[in-house]
């Protein structure tokens, strides 16, 4: 009788030891000024002229990167308009926005060939601007499989 209510114990001890793990899929996080951010959702959509948008959402952000192209590549920010950057901040009836754009900001997003299809996965890196010149930076950022909608 010992023997078996060790044994029982034994095994509640680690049946309640057990960790539930949380995916992260689909996931756009990243290093806000140094600080870990991470979206509450994201998507990306097709525009007319051939271009995509990755938009990131939080309670009261939104990140948005615009590329001339859904193909796997490089695409620079900050030297023209085809491939550029938006933050938005809105609470409590302010709102700040920063962007990159022709000579504004700069930064990178490399897209990857997805594993998903259907999907958009890759890195980024950004320094945007407010019309003062303030710059918001996002550094070490993922995003992984983006649904498109």
């Amino acid at each position: 009788m010992k023997k078996l209510f060790s044994l029982v114990a034994v095994l509640f001890v680690f049946l309640s030891c057990q960790q539930e793990i949380k995916t992260s899929t689909p996931s756009f996080q990243a290093e806000k000024d140094n600080v870990f951010w991470r979206a509450k959702d994201a998507k990306v959509n097709y525009n007319s002229n051939g271009s995509i948008t990755i938009s990131a959402y939080s309670s009261y952000e939104i990140v948005t990167l615009t590329l001339p192209s859904p193909n796997p590549g490089t695409y620079t920010l900050g030297v023209d308009t085809n491939s550029y950057a938006t933050y938005t901040y809105t609470l409590n009836g302010i709102t700040k926005h920063y962007e990159t754009g022709v000579s504004i900001g700069n930064g990178q997003v490399i897209i990857k060939p997805s594993t998903a299809p259907g999907t958009f996965t890759g890195t980024f890196r950004l320094n945007a601007e407010d019309e003062d010149g303030e710059v918001i930076n996002y550094n070490k950022g993922v995003f992984y499989q983006i649904p498109v909608f």
